[in-house]
């Protein structure tokens, strides 16, 4: 929601730094390498391909400089993003979470069911009521 954004974005990059990649047999680890070569390419494709697109890329979409091999991406969040970006249409499948502001609940209804895909969605928020209504459409 827009009038409590730049507040949430802060403690979510923070938080998001802080998360541990390693290699996923490491005690502690809490993220590991994305899959294969083509899609740690494709990964750093589509957070650079966002950045080109006007989004703001306020953490992460890169190699961790304390790993030299292996295709590990530090968890990128983008915000600034557009509907029309591809980083907004398209499924990443990597640590990449795109935030898009709205005002009201109905924009946040309308944005959330404006997906080719919806693999997955929740609904935060201190209200219990709202999430029950909004869950249901």
């Amino acid at each position: 929601q827009e009038k409590i954004a730049g507040e949430f974005l802060d403690k979510l990059v923070k938080w998001t730094k802080n998360i541990k990649i390693s290699d996923p047999f490491e005690e502690g680890c809490r993220l590991g390498p994305v899959v294969s070569k083509g899609q740690y390419e494709r990964v750093v494709k589509f957070v650079s391909n966002a950045r080109k697109e006007g989004a703001t890329v306020l953490c992460g979409g890169a190699r961790p400089g304390h790993f030299k091999k292996g295709y590990f991406v530090e968890p990128a969040i983008i915000s600034n993003v557009t509907t029309s970006m591809e980083i907004w249409r398209d499924e990443v499948f990597g640590p990449v979470l795109c935030v898009k502001t709205f005002s009201t609940e109905d924009e946040a209804i309308q944005l959330a069911n404006d997906s080719q895909y919806g693999l997955a969605g929740a609904v935060l928020s201190n209200d219990l009521e709202r999430c029950d209504r909004v869950s249901k459409v």
